[in-house]
């Protein structure tokens, strides 16, 4: 039987001496794992179209084992985001995430669109990166099944009780990514706000999932962040 879906490619591993195994992700599949046969032939055009982080259509023989592509064409290649260092390693950083823990053969809708229109949003740099970055964190842990009570979490580590205000930008985050968008410059400029999230968020992913500092893209991240931050202070 042939399937055909819109997917996200998450990674390529080499297959023998000519093919290569991709591991993908799509709405209607969930993660699965394709082969593209003679893919590294220098006349085959298709290793361009099945860089991590494309959006593809594919046509496949749905095998038991190893699904075969039967047709392929590069939906959208993200060229802004590969532009800019620093957008191109969060988007590396989302799909090593959904590579690591999402199931294979289960469905996330939801998450598949979250991921679509957050790498729609970075390519035309219309939202704060980081925002975009822990309104991912926060889908994906509510979709694999760890929900974070950033509740319980503030209640504990905050002897101040929070404003209103901020409840209400914290849910926000729990809402669709258009309602994010709409409080972008007030979130932007919380930044206390926004650094209690991220260490929210590392900690019960820490505790709960996997330590995002063994993610090789988010090492990269903090590397050029620190790296600015060590300019700054010299300029200073």
């Amino acid at each position: 039987m042939y399937i055909s879906t819109d997917a996200i490619i998450l990674k390529n591993i080499p297959y023998k001496e000519t093919s290569i195994i991709s591991r993908i992700f799509s709405k209607e599949t969930g993660k699965i794992s394709i082969i593209f046969k003679g893919a590294k032939r220098q006349k085959n055009n298709i290793s361009g179209s099945i860089e991590p982080g494309n959006l593809i259509n594919i046509t496949f023989f749905d095998k038991p084992n190893l699904k075969v592509s039967r047709e392929i064409k590069l939906i959208k290649a993200y060229y802004n985001s590969r532009k800019y260092l620093t957008n191109f390693y969060y988007n590396m950083a989302i799909i090593s995430l959904i590579d690591k823990l999402c199931m294979e053969n289960q469905c996330y809708p939801n998450l598949y669109n979250n991921i679509i229109e957050i790498f729609d949003y970075i390519d035309q740099q219309s939202m704060n990166i980081e925002i975009l970055f822990i309104y991912f964190l926060i889908q994906l842990n509510k979709n694999i099944g760890y929900e974070i009570n950033f509740e319980n979490f503030f209640s504990a580590s905050r002897n101040d009780k929070m404003s209103l205000k901020d409840i209400e930008l914290i849910n926000t985050f729990n809402q669709d990514i258009s309602s994010l968008q709409q409080l972008d410059n007030e979130m932007s400029c919380k930044i206390d706000l926004i650094n209690s999230l991220k260490i929210a968020i590392y900690k019960h992913m820490k505790n709960n999932v996997i330590d995002l500092n063994d993610i090789y893209a988010i090492n990269m991240l903090k590397s050029m962040n620190d790296e600015r931050t060590s300019r700054t202070d010299q300029a200073i």
